[in-house]
């Protein structure tokens, strides 16, 4: 996160999630709040609604709602914008849609709104004509599917019925040099076995 578009200096980057609230009195004046994600495959990670196991009742969770809760009593009258450098196609659909429903539910008084550097299409290689959906007819969709069996599922992938063409369906064949996104189709990235993927995921969750 950043306060001024015009400078990079150091003070003005902080790990929004770590940062102590007595130190927040201490920052430099800002109007614009800047949250940097390296990517959003699905917008899970991002924003999403979940279910409380206790009570049943639904709540807004993610790195936007946590970065209010956080924020909270900061950022009044501030324009917020969630910054991922890579953004997909499912991700951008699903955050457009949150986003409002969230703001309006949690009545958000400050302008959120999202913007990305690099915007990617469901892979050609499993996507329809558009590339707005999974085509499952698709040879390489097919072979997803049929080893898929050989995927080992958690209780995130559970949540969503599984994840043959990535998680949110987001069907990327997107490889980063520090990980491999669980929004890549798992038989790049799955081990299992005797089963050794091209390229092994290092798996974590917020």
């Amino acid at each position: 996160m950043f306060s001024h578009t015009k400078s990079f200096i150091k003070d003005n980057f902080i790990e929004y999630y770590k940062i102590n609230k007595s130190s927040l009195k201490n920052l430099p004046e800002y109007n614009r709040i800047i949250l940097i994600d390296q990517l959003s495959g699905s917008g899970t990670t991002a924003i999403r609604k979940e279910i409380k196991k206790e009570s049943g009742d639904e709540f807004w969770t993610g790195k936007i709602p946590r970065f209010f809760k956080i924020w909270n009593g900061f950022i009044k009258d501030k324009k917020i914008y969630y910054s991922p450098y890579i953004l997909s196609y499912v991700s951008k659909k699903n955050i457009s849609e949150r986003i409002p429903k969230w703001i309006e539910d949690e009545s958000i008084d400050n302008d959120v709104k999202y913007v990305s550097t690099c915007n990617i299409p469901i892979s050609p290689c499993i996507s329809n004509k558009t590339n707005t959906d999974i085509d499952e007819t698709n040879p390489v969709a097919k072979l997803c599917k049929k080893y898929y069996k050989y995927f080992i599922e958690d209780e995130h992938t559970k949540k969503v019925g599984g994840i043959p063409y990535g998680y949110g369906r987001a069907g990327l064949t997107l490889i980063l040099q520090s990980n491999c996104p669980n929004s890549t189709l798992p038989i790049l990235w799955h081990s299992y076995k005797n089963w050794y993927p091209l390229f092994p995921r290092v798996s974590h969750h917020r």
